[in-house]
């Protein structure tokens, strides 16, 4: 798998890390201070660029491949300001 096809932004990686943590889509959402299609969106994004079907399969894959991951791995982002 080419590189590139595993690098991700940062708001696909807060994603990531918070999928990693087995947050729902909706609480990804609330956390972040967007709207459940987007952040739906970005999963959509995300298995793209991964190559993959599911969200373990994308945490899996992203852990294994990215080294970034483990930095992020168990982060707690703060709940979005409104």
């Amino acid at each position: 798998m080419p590189e590139s096809s595993l690098t991700l932004t940062m708001r696909e990686i807060e994603v990531m890390t918070h999928l990693g943590n087995g947050l729902l889509y909706k609480e990804i959402a609330d956390r972040m201070g967007i709207s459940f299609a987007k952040v739906h969106k970005l999963q959509h994004k995300i298995f793209m660029k991964l190559n993959v079907n599911n969200r373990t399969e994308a945490v899996n894959k992203w852990k294994e491949h990215e080294p970034s991951a483990e930095i992020f791995r168990r982060r707690e982002f703060p709940p979005a300001q409104l």
